[in-house]
Parts: structure tokens; C-alpha cells; sequence
């Protein structure tokens, strides 16, 4: 923390109390209390210009472990897991620790139990590989187990903070949640939604067919009845010639349009009528 005095970032840090915040890796306690991590607030001189010791504050991550551990993708297969920057895992059961081939570290020191699960020291071919790949807020990668089953892991930069383990300086580390999903489950979900894409498709498809058909029809309709609308003028004046030729000078066309056709039907209406007053 003396040190951080010095740097010529301090001003901006001390603006914010989340970047003065300093915890120790996580222990279990002796106490028997569980999984335990205690953080620290540093605490300066009037001046700020020497640190005058801190305020510590021991923290059970029972309950945060619990809601990881509760939260499950697709179905019970999966699991997710609070992993540390250095690659440490907070909360690996016995039996995902089999899945994942990492054997715990144990270390007592002055009565208090380091517990450690390093993904690191996974024995899976390339998956300590990808942790160590990972520098971006959220990756996704894939491995297989021992049996050759597949599975995907997914990497997610939850928190920054400053870490103390207690022999070296404060250094920035960060928390990543990881979920693990059977390649299976994945495969049997996009298989799902590529069924019901096709059967959509496939009724979207009669839908269209019917669709397209009654609007071809009701085209169909339109264009007969305006086509004999339009030629029925042309169909009543070669019904009236009919009577003229059959020497029937007594019919008369009816004019139902207002076009030159119109104009002809009225125009044999007059000649019709010379010739009846002849």
C-alpha cells in the first residue's frame, strides 16, 4: 500500500473506494466455517502520504458459491465454477474434479488450511492451455475428457480486484465464471431448433403456396370481369348487326359505355332508326 503512495496513479485510485479494496486468495477456515477470503481497506496517514495499517473484514463465500452451483444450463450435467486469474477454483466438487482431472493442494500455514484447485494442473490434454489463452471478458472453447466425450467451456471476466497473498506485492487479478456444457446437450438443442426451423419452413411454405393461390385466383376473377365488362359494348353491337342482317330493323343496341365503342352503339342506334323511317 506504501507503494501504491508512490505511484502516480494514486490520486485516481483513492477517488474510488473499490480500487483500494485488497483481498487475501481464498482459505478454508480452521474454524470450520468453510470457504473463507478476507479483505482489506487500507487505512493512510492526514496526509496520505503513509499507510497507518487497514480495516479487515472476513468473508464466507458459502452463499456465493451455493448460487453458482444452483445456476444449471440445459439440464444437471452442466456446472459452472468460480475460477481466480492464477488459474485457482473456488468451488470444484470430488466429482467434477474427476471430469476435469485436477487433484487438490492442501497446505497448512500458522492454523489456517489453503485449499487449492488449479485448473493449471489439469491433467486434460490442452485445457490448462485454455485457460491460459484467455484475455479477452468472454471466451468459449472446447475439450474432451478422459472417455472422449466432448465439452464446451465458456469464460466469463466477472470482477477485477487487487490480490495480497501474503509474501508478494499486491498484484491486479481477476474472477471469471466458467460453465461447462456436454458437447451432447448443445448438439440435442441445435438439432431441436433446426427441427422446428424445418417445420416452420415447411409451413410457412404450404402457408405461402395457399397464399399465392387465392391471390392468384382473385386476380383471375378481377381480370375475367373487367375483361367482360369492357367487351360487352363490343358483344351488344354485333348482336344489334345480327338483327340489321336478319332484316329486323327494330333493334337497338343498348350503350353502356362512355368510350368510341359507346359512341358506335349510339351511332347505330341512329342509322337503325333512318332506316325505319324510310
Amino acid at each position: 500500500w506504501n507503494g501504491w503512495i508512490s505511484s502516480a496513479d494514486f490520486p485516481n485510485r483513492v477517488k474510488s473506494s473499490k480500487n483500494l479494496i485488497t483481498n487475501t486468495p481464498v482459505y478454508e477456515d480452521i474454524a470450520g466455517t468453510g470457504l473463507m477470503v478476507t479483505f482489506f481497506y487500507p487505512l493512510w496517514n492526514k496526509n496520505r502520504t503513509e499507510n497507518f495499517g487497514a480495516v479487515g473484514l472476513d468473508y464466507n463465500l458459502k452463499h456465493l458459491i451455493e448460487i453458482v452451483q444452483t445456476e444449471k444450463v440445459l439440464n444437471s450435467d452442466t456446472f459452472s465454477l468460480l475460477i481466480q486469474s492464477d488459474g485457482d477454483i473456488l468451488n470444484l466438487s470430488e466429482k467434477n474434479s474427476k471430469l476435469l482431472q485436477i487433484e487438490g493442494n492442501a497446505k497448512d500455514k500458522s492454523g489456517v488450511t489453503k485449499v487449492s484447485y488449479n485448473i493449471l494442473n489439469s491433467k486434460l490434454e490442452g485445457l490448462g492451455e485454455i485457460f491460459e489463452d484467455v484475455d479477452e471478458d468472454f471466451a468459449i472453447f472446447s475439450f474432451m475428457d478422459v472417455d472422449g466425450n466432448g465439452y464446451f467451456i465458456s469464460f466469463e471476466k466477472i470482477l477485477t480486484y487487487n490480490l495480497w497473498k501474503g509474501d508478494s506485492d499486491i498484484i491486479k487479478s481477476s474472477l471469471y465464471l466458467s460453465t461447462i456444457v456436454p458437447r451432447d446437450e448443445i448438439d440435442n438443442v441445435v438439432n431441436e431448433i433446426s427441427a422446428q426451423v424445418d417445420s416452420s419452413f415447411i409451413k410457412n411454405s404450404y402457408i405461402s403456396i395457399v397464399f399465392s393461390m387465392a391471390i392468384f385466383i382473385a386476380l383471375l376473377m378481377i381480370s375475367i370481369y373487367l375483361a367482360l365488362r369492357m367487351t360487352k359494348q363490343i358483344r351488344l353491337l354485333s348482336m344489334g348487326l345480327k338483327h340489321i342482317k336478319d332484316k329486323n330493323f327494330n333493334a337497338s343496341v343498348d350503350i353502356v359505355t362512355n368510350d368510341d365503342l359507346g359512341s358506335m352503339a349510339q351511332t347505330f342506334n341512329q342509322m337503325a332508326q333512318e332506316v325505319r323511317s324510310v
